[in-house]
């Protein structure tokens, strides 16, 4: 996206809250002349080919690679810890099995033992 104009005037309402078109030569609060500004910072630019002005753009392109660096981070412990589960899901659906035939078991032994004792 293209840069927009702005009223650079710190006194005006539409300072900082208006985006005029390309085709505005003045501000309809207060008739300052308008310029294309950074849309983070709102300092006027020379021209209108970028959105942020230099300092803004070099500020977004160091946090974006912070987060990059950040996920990338929490990425390797995911696939670690999704490595474990990987390992650990076989394990407990062996233990399941073993767990359901001695419940199995368990419960024929109790059949066998209420027969007993209703005799």
């Amino acid at each position: 996206m293209k840069a927009f104009k702005g009223c650079i005037n710190p006194e005006c309402k539409a300072y900082k809250k208006i985006h005029y078109k390309k085709d505005d030569q003045f501000c309809l609060k207060c008739g300052t002349s308008l310029s294309y500004v950074c849309a983070e910072c709102w300092k006027p630019m020379e021209n209108g080919d970028e959105k942020y002005c230099i300092s803004c753009s070099a500020e977004k392109e160091q946090k974006k690679a912070e987060n990059w660096d950040n996920v990338k981070k929490v990425g390797g412990g995911a696939v670690a810890a999704a490595g474990a589960a990987i390992v650990a899901v076989p394990k407990l659906i062996k233990d399941s099995d073993n767990l359901a035939k001695n419940a199995k078991k368990a419960a024929d032994a109790a059949a066998v033992v209420i027969k007993l004792v209703k005799k």
